[in-house]
């Protein structure tokens, strides 16, 4: 029975609400207004331009290459990149495996994240990488100073937190 009675109350009220909004003289300049617009002359718009089909375009997979390959002249400008910063510079922020050849994945200063490997020239002091593991980088430095060759192993910690936030 509650039902019942809260259903008509709410519709009374809904009916009052809208019995109160009718005023003529409230809506009259809304009523000529219509009236204006449905008096204008209609515009033809111009038709649709057909659709063109869709023509499937498939890449043939023997002109795909290893992401481990070097594309074009890319070669140089890692290389210059690589051996432009001082190893302090540097951070290893991954490794991956590919074909059983572990490769160090190090974000540069200018915001680059390149690879490297065992055997590759890293750093601006005659750096090379000597091994990596899951948690670091080792690189074997040589430096000359005043005719002697110094050597030393400089070790670079994986830290994944830091790309895209060097200073």
């Amino acid at each position: 029975m509650f039902k019942w009675l809260l259903k008509i109350v709410c519709v009374l009220a809904l009916l009052g609400g809208l019995a109160a909004c009718r005023h003529d003289k409230d809506t009259k300049d809304l009523s000529n207004y219509v009236t204006q617009v449905r008096n204008q002359q209609v515009i033809p718009l111009a038709p649709l331009s057909p659709l063109q089909a869709y023509v499937a375009h498939t890449y043939p997979t023997d002109l795909e290459r290893s992401p481990f390959q070097v594309a074009g002249n890319h070669t140089q400008a890692v290389v210059n990149d690589l051996l432009d910063y001082q190893l302090n510079s540097m951070q290893m922020v991954g490794k991956i495996t590919y074909n059983g050849q572990p490769w160090a994945l190090i974000a540069l200063p200018n915001g680059m994240v390149e690879r490297v490997t065992i055997g590759q020239a890293l750093g601006a002091s005659n750096g090379q990488v000597i091994a990596i593991t899951d948690s670091s980088l080792t690189v074997l430095e040589s430096t000359t100073i005043a005719g002697k060759t110094l050597t030393r192993q400089i070790e670079l910690p994986l830290n994944p937190y830091t790309v895209g936030n060097q200073q």
